[in-house]
C-alpha cells in the first residue's frame, strides 16, 4: 500500500523523467491548448521550459509553438469570434490572426460583442422596470426596451444564420 501511494505520488508531481514531460506530443497539446485560447505565449511557455533539462529545451519550445499555431489557428475562426465577442473580448484580440482570418474575425467579435451589450441593455432596462412606478417614466423604459427586443431578433437572425447560436438563445443565454 505504502508503495502504491509513492508511485501515485511520483506519478502526480511529474518525476516520470524528461521524456514524459519534455516530449514532442506534450508540448505540441500544450502548445495547442495555449493557442486556442489565445493564452499570452510568454506565460504558457516559461513555467513549461523550466521543468525540462537543457537538452530538451530546443525540441520542447519547437513542438510547443507549433501546437501554438495550430491552436491560434483554430481561435480566429467565426465560431470562436462570436464567442470572444460574447464575452465582451476587443479588437485588439484579432491581431494574432493569419491576415486571411484576420477580417472575418473581427467582424464576427463584433457582432458577438454587440450581441453582449444588448445583453447587458436588456438587464438594466429591467431593473428599472422593476424599480419605477412612475407611469410615463415605465412607458419610456418599455419602448426603450421594445427597441433593444428589436435588434436581438435580428441580430439572432444573423447569428443562427451563421451556426453561432440554438434557435431560441437570447443574450445572457436565456432561451
Amino acid at each position: 500500500m505504502r508503495l502504491a501511494c509513492l508511485l501515485l505520488a511520483a506519478m502526480l508531481s511529474g518525476c516520470g523523467g524528461a521524456d514524459q514531460v519534455c516530449g514532442e506530443a506534450g508540448w505540441l497539446a500544450s502548445g495547442r491548448q495555449a493557442g486556442t485560447v489565445h493564452a499570452p505565449i510568454a506565460d504558457g511557455l516559461q513555467g513549461l521550459l523550466a521543468r525540462c533539462p537543457d537538452s530538451y529545451r530546443m525540441q520542447a519550445e519547437a513542438s510547443w509553438r507549433r501546437g501554438y499555431a495550430l491552436g491560434l489557428a483554430d481561435y480566429c475562426q467565426p465560431a470562436s469570434a462570436w464567442n470572444v465577442g460574447r464575452s465582451g473580448g476587443g479588437d485588439e484580440l484579432a491581431q494574432d490572426c493569419a491576415q486571411g482570418l484576420r477580417q472575418g474575425f473581427i467582424a464576427n467579435l463584433r457582432l458577438g460583442r454587440r450581441w453582449h451589450k444588448l445583453g447587458l441593455q436588456r438587464a438594466e432596462l429591467g431593473r428599472q422596470l422593476a424599480l419605477t412606478t412612475d407611469a410615463r417614466q415605465r412607458n419610456h423604459l418599455q419602448n426603450r426596451l421594445a427597441k433593444v427586443e428589436q435588434e436581438v431578433q435580428a441580430l439572432a437572425a444573423i447569428a443562427r444564420m451563421r451556426g453561432f447560436l440554438p434557435y431560441a438563445m437570447k443574450p445572457g443565454g436565456q432561451s
